[in-house]
Protein backbone atom coordinates (compact mmCIF):
# COMPACT_ATOMS: atom_id res chain seq x y z
CA UNK A 1 0.00 0.00 0.00
CA UNK A 2 2.85 2.33 0.90
CA UNK A 3 4.27 1.88 -1.98
CA UNK A 4 1.19 2.06 -4.69
CA UNK A 5 1.12 5.85 -2.25
CA UNK A 6 4.42 6.41 -3.24
CA UNK A 7 4.42 5.63 -6.57
CA UNK A 8 1.25 7.94 -6.78
CA UNK A 9 2.85 10.60 -5.39
CA UNK A 10 5.81 10.51 -7.88
CA UNK A 11 3.34 10.22 -10.88
CA UNK A 12 1.85 13.77 -9.68
CA UNK A 13 4.93 15.19 -9.31
CA UNK A 14 6.36 14.38 -12.29
CA UNK A 15 2.72 15.51 -13.85
CA UNK A 16 2.90 18.59 -12.07
CA UNK A 17 6.76 19.43 -13.05
CA UNK A 18 5.85 18.56 -16.96
CA UNK A 19 3.07 21.06 -16.77
CA UNK A 20 4.80 23.83 -14.69
CA UNK A 21 7.88 23.45 -17.81
CA UNK A 22 4.98 23.54 -20.81
CA UNK A 23 3.09 26.40 -19.04
CA UNK A 24 6.49 28.23 -18.55
CA UNK A 25 8.35 27.17 -21.87
CA UNK A 26 10.47 29.78 -23.33
CA UNK A 27 8.32 31.53 -25.58
CA UNK A 28 10.82 33.01 -27.80
CA UNK A 29 13.51 35.94 -28.25
CA UNK A 30 10.86 38.42 -27.60
CA UNK A 31 9.51 41.13 -30.13
CA UNK A 32 12.15 41.45 -33.45
CA UNK A 33 9.94 44.83 -34.32
CA UNK A 34 10.75 46.21 -30.83
CA UNK A 35 14.39 45.44 -30.41
CA UNK A 36 15.12 46.51 -34.04
CA UNK A 37 13.65 50.13 -33.42
CA UNK A 38 16.11 50.06 -30.32
CA UNK A 39 19.31 48.87 -32.04
CA UNK A 40 18.43 51.39 -34.96
CA UNK A 41 17.76 54.67 -33.31
CA UNK A 42 20.08 53.59 -30.42
CA UNK A 43 17.45 54.39 -28.01
CA UNK A 44 17.82 52.04 -25.60
CA UNK A 45 20.58 53.18 -22.69
CA UNK A 46 21.44 52.99 -18.90
CA UNK A 47 22.32 55.20 -15.89
CA UNK A 48 24.44 54.47 -13.79
CA UNK A 49 22.32 55.46 -10.33
CA UNK A 50 25.58 54.66 -7.87
CA UNK A 51 25.22 50.63 -6.73
CA UNK A 52 22.72 49.81 -9.59
CA UNK A 53 21.46 50.79 -13.55
CA UNK A 54 18.30 52.44 -14.64
CA UNK A 55 17.59 50.95 -18.07
CA UNK A 56 15.45 53.63 -20.03
CA UNK A 57 14.39 54.43 -23.47
CA UNK A 58 15.09 57.73 -25.12
CA UNK A 59 13.76 59.52 -28.73
CA UNK A 60 13.51 62.71 -30.05
CA UNK A 61 14.24 66.28 -28.85
CA UNK A 62 12.08 68.74 -27.06
CA UNK A 63 10.07 69.62 -23.87
CA UNK A 64 11.02 65.83 -21.92
CA UNK A 65 7.85 63.70 -21.59
CA UNK A 66 8.41 60.96 -19.16
CA UNK A 67 6.22 57.41 -20.04
CA UNK A 68 6.17 55.18 -16.81
CA UNK A 69 4.67 52.08 -17.06
CA UNK A 70 2.60 49.62 -14.25
CA UNK A 71 2.97 46.61 -12.57
CA UNK A 72 5.22 43.84 -13.97
CA UNK A 73 5.87 45.68 -16.84
CA UNK A 74 8.57 48.02 -18.86
CA UNK A 75 9.17 50.59 -21.55
CA UNK A 76 7.86 48.21 -23.49
CA UNK A 77 4.49 49.42 -22.51
CA UNK A 78 5.08 52.08 -24.47
CA UNK A 79 5.93 50.56 -27.92
CA UNK A 80 2.95 51.98 -29.91
CA UNK A 81 3.09 55.50 -28.75
CA UNK A 82 6.87 56.60 -28.58
CA UNK A 83 7.61 57.25 -32.01
CA UNK A 84 4.18 59.24 -32.90
CA UNK A 85 5.12 61.61 -29.17
CA UNK A 86 8.67 62.10 -29.77
CA UNK A 87 8.02 62.96 -34.16
CA UNK A 88 5.23 65.45 -32.18
CA UNK A 89 8.47 67.16 -30.82
CA UNK A 90 8.98 65.84 -27.72
CA UNK A 91 11.82 64.16 -25.94
CA UNK A 92 10.08 61.03 -24.59
CA UNK A 93 11.58 59.28 -22.14
CA UNK A 94 10.44 55.68 -21.07
CA UNK A 95 12.18 54.33 -18.23
CA UNK A 96 12.06 50.84 -16.74
CA UNK A 97 11.25 51.06 -12.99
CA UNK A 98 13.99 49.85 -10.25
CA UNK A 99 14.11 45.90 -10.48
CA UNK A 100 11.31 45.95 -13.36
CA UNK A 101 11.85 44.98 -17.15
CA UNK A 102 15.96 45.50 -17.16
CA UNK A 103 16.84 48.11 -14.79
CA UNK A 104 18.23 47.15 -11.73
CA UNK A 105 17.33 48.51 -7.71
CA UNK A 106 18.89 49.27 -4.75
CA UNK A 107 19.92 47.11 -2.03
CA UNK A 108 16.89 47.02 0.71
CA UNK A 109 14.57 49.24 -1.30
CA UNK A 110 11.03 49.05 -0.07
CA UNK A 111 9.19 49.76 -3.50
CA UNK A 112 6.65 52.29 -1.62
CA UNK A 113 5.09 54.93 -4.13
CA UNK A 114 6.93 57.42 -2.46
CA UNK A 115 10.52 55.62 -2.77
CA UNK A 116 9.70 54.70 -6.72
CA UNK A 117 9.13 58.30 -7.05
CA UNK A 118 11.53 59.32 -5.43
CA UNK A 119 14.20 57.55 -7.35
CA UNK A 120 12.63 58.48 -10.49
CA UNK A 121 13.25 62.13 -9.69
CA UNK A 122 16.57 61.23 -8.58
CA UNK A 123 16.76 59.52 -11.93
CA UNK A 124 15.96 62.30 -14.29
CA UNK A 125 18.19 64.32 -12.37
CA UNK A 126 20.88 62.32 -13.53
CA UNK A 127 20.31 61.99 -17.11
CA UNK A 128 20.15 66.32 -16.92
CA UNK A 129 16.53 66.28 -16.88
CA UNK A 130 15.05 69.25 -13.93
CA UNK A 131 10.99 69.42 -15.69
CA UNK A 132 9.33 67.33 -17.46
CA UNK A 133 5.42 66.04 -18.66
CA UNK A 134 4.68 62.96 -16.81
CA UNK A 135 2.57 59.94 -18.49
CA UNK A 136 1.59 57.02 -16.30
CA UNK A 137 -0.15 54.21 -16.53
CA UNK A 138 -1.46 51.91 -13.91
CA UNK A 139 1.07 52.22 -10.78
CA UNK A 140 3.39 54.19 -12.86
CA UNK A 141 0.36 56.62 -13.12
CA UNK A 142 0.21 56.43 -9.11
CA UNK A 143 3.40 57.51 -8.91
CA UNK A 144 2.61 60.38 -11.73
CA UNK A 145 -0.01 61.71 -8.95
CA UNK A 146 2.68 61.32 -6.47
CA UNK A 147 4.81 63.29 -8.30
CA UNK A 148 2.69 66.37 -8.95
CA UNK A 149 1.39 66.11 -5.29
CA UNK A 150 4.62 65.94 -3.46
CA UNK A 151 7.26 67.75 -6.27
CA UNK A 152 4.67 69.88 -8.68
CA UNK A 153 8.16 72.54 -9.39
CA UNK A 154 9.22 69.44 -11.44
CA UNK A 155 6.04 68.40 -13.34
CA UNK A 156 4.67 70.35 -16.24
CA UNK A 157 1.15 68.34 -17.19
CA UNK A 158 0.25 64.99 -16.13
CA UNK A 159 -1.60 62.28 -18.06
CA UNK A 160 -2.99 59.44 -16.11
CA UNK A 161 -3.77 56.20 -17.69
CA UNK A 162 -5.74 53.96 -15.54
CA UNK A 163 -3.95 54.79 -12.86
CA UNK A 164 -3.65 52.40 -9.60
CA UNK A 165 -4.78 55.84 -7.09
CA UNK A 166 -7.45 54.05 -4.65
CA UNK A 167 -5.79 51.67 -2.48
CA UNK A 168 -9.50 50.91 -1.10
CA UNK A 169 -10.70 50.22 -4.67
CA UNK A 170 -10.57 48.01 -7.66
CA UNK A 171 -7.65 46.47 -5.95
CA UNK A 172 -8.08 42.69 -5.96
CA UNK A 173 -4.39 42.01 -6.92
CA UNK A 174 -3.48 43.66 -3.54
CA UNK A 175 -5.54 41.13 -1.48
CA UNK A 176 -4.41 38.29 -3.11
CA UNK A 177 -0.98 39.06 -2.00
CA UNK A 178 -1.52 38.81 1.56
CA UNK A 179 -2.50 35.25 1.25
CA UNK A 180 1.10 33.02 1.70
CA UNK A 181 0.08 30.56 -0.86
CA UNK A 182 -0.21 32.64 -3.39
CA UNK A 183 2.78 34.73 -2.72
CA UNK A 184 4.32 31.34 -3.02
CA UNK A 185 2.93 30.96 -6.53
CA UNK A 186 4.34 34.07 -7.46
CA UNK A 187 7.49 34.11 -6.36
CA UNK A 188 8.55 30.47 -7.58
CA UNK A 189 6.44 29.89 -10.76
CA UNK A 190 5.86 33.01 -11.89
CA UNK A 191 6.53 33.29 -15.94
CA UNK A 192 5.22 33.05 -19.39
CA UNK A 193 1.72 31.68 -18.15
CA UNK A 194 0.85 34.76 -15.90
CA UNK A 195 2.15 36.98 -18.49
CA UNK A 196 -0.20 35.49 -21.24
CA UNK A 197 -2.97 35.28 -18.33
CA UNK A 198 -2.47 39.21 -17.17
CA UNK A 199 -2.60 40.21 -20.86
CA UNK A 200 -5.45 38.84 -21.58
CA UNK A 201 -7.07 40.42 -18.56
CA UNK A 202 -5.95 43.93 -18.98
CA UNK A 203 -7.22 43.77 -23.25
CA UNK A 204 -10.39 44.68 -23.57
CA UNK A 205 -10.44 41.99 -26.77
CA UNK A 206 -8.09 39.28 -25.84
CA UNK A 207 -7.77 38.03 -28.91
CA UNK A 208 -5.14 41.21 -29.70
CA UNK A 209 -2.85 39.84 -27.21
CA UNK A 210 -0.27 37.99 -29.46
CA UNK A 211 2.81 35.72 -29.32
CA UNK A 212 5.10 37.70 -30.12
CA UNK A 213 3.41 40.38 -27.11
CA UNK A 214 4.03 37.73 -24.58
CA UNK A 215 7.33 36.93 -25.66
CA UNK A 216 8.91 40.54 -25.12
CA UNK A 217 7.05 40.61 -21.75
CA UNK A 218 8.79 37.40 -21.01
CA UNK A 219 12.18 38.32 -20.94
CA UNK A 220 12.28 39.54 -17.62
CA UNK A 221 11.02 36.33 -16.10
CA UNK A 222 15.07 35.55 -17.30
CA UNK A 223 16.29 36.73 -14.50
CA UNK A 224 16.49 35.01 -11.56
CA UNK A 225 15.09 37.51 -8.86
CA UNK A 226 12.58 39.22 -10.79
CA UNK A 227 9.73 36.88 -9.36
CA UNK A 228 10.92 38.03 -5.63
CA UNK A 229 10.87 41.57 -6.75
CA UNK A 230 7.38 41.46 -8.07
CA UNK A 231 5.83 40.29 -4.94
CA UNK A 232 7.89 42.73 -2.77
CA UNK A 233 6.45 45.43 -5.26
CA UNK A 234 2.78 44.95 -5.18
CA UNK A 235 3.66 44.57 -1.09
CA UNK A 236 5.72 47.50 -0.67
CA UNK A 237 3.65 50.09 -2.98
CA UNK A 238 0.81 50.04 -0.79
CA UNK A 239 1.94 52.23 1.28
CA UNK A 240 1.00 54.62 4.26
CA UNK A 241 1.39 57.45 1.90
CA UNK A 242 -0.86 55.92 -1.01
CA UNK A 243 -3.64 55.72 0.97
CA UNK A 244 -2.75 59.03 2.47
CA UNK A 245 -2.60 60.57 -1.08
CA UNK A 246 -6.40 60.92 -1.95
CA UNK A 247 -7.13 63.44 0.88
CA UNK A 248 -4.64 65.28 -1.25
CA UNK A 249 -5.76 65.21 -4.31
CA UNK A 250 -7.85 68.65 -4.71
CA UNK A 251 -4.57 69.75 -3.94
CA UNK A 252 -2.85 69.17 -7.35
CA UNK A 253 -1.84 72.27 -9.14
CA UNK A 254 -0.64 71.02 -12.19
CA UNK A 255 -2.95 70.56 -15.46
CA UNK A 256 -3.63 66.74 -16.36
CA UNK A 257 -5.84 64.45 -18.38
CA UNK A 258 -6.97 60.87 -17.22
CA UNK A 259 -7.44 58.92 -19.61
CA UNK A 260 -9.29 55.71 -18.95
CA UNK A 261 -10.89 52.09 -20.86
CA UNK A 262 -14.02 52.13 -20.66
CA UNK A 263 -13.73 48.15 -20.35
CA UNK A 264 -10.73 47.99 -17.80
CA UNK A 265 -11.35 44.78 -15.49
CA UNK A 266 -9.15 45.98 -13.15
CA UNK A 267 -10.19 49.64 -12.59
CA UNK A 268 -13.39 50.34 -13.51
CA UNK A 269 -13.94 53.64 -15.17
CA UNK A 270 -17.74 53.77 -14.50
CA UNK A 271 -16.78 54.30 -10.71
CA UNK A 272 -12.97 54.80 -9.91
CA UNK A 273 -12.51 57.00 -13.31
CA UNK A 274 -15.07 59.64 -11.93
CA UNK A 275 -13.74 59.71 -8.10
CA UNK A 276 -10.25 60.72 -9.81
CA UNK A 277 -12.15 63.27 -12.23
CA UNK A 278 -14.30 64.75 -9.64
CA UNK A 279 -11.32 64.85 -6.80
CA UNK A 280 -8.77 66.03 -9.38
CA UNK A 281 -10.26 69.86 -9.67
CA UNK A 282 -10.25 71.29 -13.58
CA UNK A 283 -8.59 68.25 -14.80
CA UNK A 284 -9.57 66.72 -18.21
CA UNK A 285 -11.20 62.98 -18.61
CA UNK A 286 -11.35 61.00 -22.07
CA UNK A 287 -13.00 57.26 -21.54
CA UNK A 288 -11.87 55.04 -24.10
CA UNK A 289 -13.92 52.70 -26.17
CA UNK A 290 -13.20 49.29 -27.29
CA UNK A 291 -10.04 49.23 -24.31
CA UNK A 292 -8.95 48.03 -21.31
CA UNK A 293 -6.75 48.99 -18.53
CA UNK A 294 -4.26 49.50 -21.52
CA UNK A 295 -5.48 52.15 -23.82
CA UNK A 296 -2.34 53.15 -24.94
CA UNK A 297 -1.71 49.93 -26.88
CA UNK A 298 -5.26 48.74 -27.52
CA UNK A 299 -6.35 52.38 -28.99
CA UNK A 300 -2.82 53.39 -30.01
CA UNK A 301 -3.57 56.00 -32.41
CA UNK A 302 -6.49 57.89 -30.41
CA UNK A 303 -4.32 58.04 -27.16
CA UNK A 304 -1.05 59.76 -29.13
CA UNK A 305 -3.41 62.38 -30.82
CA UNK A 306 -4.88 62.88 -27.25
CA UNK A 307 -1.38 62.85 -25.20
CA UNK A 308 -0.07 65.14 -27.69
CA UNK A 309 -3.11 67.85 -27.97
CA UNK A 310 -2.86 68.03 -24.01
CA UNK A 311 0.75 68.62 -23.78
CA UNK A 312 0.63 71.24 -26.42
CA UNK A 313 -1.64 72.78 -25.02
CA UNK A 314 -4.49 72.62 -27.28
CA UNK A 315 -7.18 69.62 -26.02
CA UNK A 316 -7.68 68.42 -22.55
CA UNK A 317 -7.59 69.33 -19.24
CA UNK A 318 -7.14 72.39 -17.99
Amino acid sequence: MCTLILILCLVFLSAGISVFIWLNRDPGQGDPEWQRFLLEERAERFQDMGGYRIRYVELGRGSPVLLIHGFGDSSYSWHKNIRSIASAGFRVIAVDFPGMGFSGSPDNFSFSVEDLGREILRFTKRIGVRRFHLVGNSMGGGISLYLSLYHPRNINRAVLVDPACYPDAGMQIRLMVRFAALRSIMSNIAGVWTVRLALRQIYADPSRVTEVMVAEYSRPFRRKEFRGILVRLITGYFSGTLVAMKRKYPEMSRPSLIVWGKHDRWLRASTIARWLHRDLRGSGLVVVDDAGHVPHQEQAERFNSLVIGFLKGTAGGC
